[in-house]
Parts: structure tokens; sequence; C-alpha cells
């Protein structure tokens, strides 16, 4: 099991907040991770997400 911040720190999302977070298997997780990380991407390129 990872982790999961809801609404990640980078976007704003508390760290410290337990409601911020849940637990999802890792092969759940990575997707969420890899979306995420395309947000940041476009976002940062300038690109709507």
């Amino acid at each position: 099991m990872d982790i999961h911040e809801i609404h990640p720190v980078k976007f704003g999302g508390s760290p410290t907040d337990p409601a911020n977070k849940i637990l999802l298997p890792r092969t759940t997780h990575s997707p969420y991770t890899t979306w995420w990380g395309r947000v940041q991407n476009k976002l940062e390129s300038g690109a709507n997400p």
C-alpha cells in the first residue's frame, strides 16, 4: 500500500492533514501519480491540463 495525497502538496494540498491522505494499492497509486505528473508538465509548459 502507498499513501496518496488527494490534493498534492505541489498544488496546494496539505502535507500534514490526515484528511488529505488515503491508502492505495501500488497498482492504483501509480496511475494517479502519472496523471498528476502530466498535469504538472502541461501547466509548466503553458498548455491546458
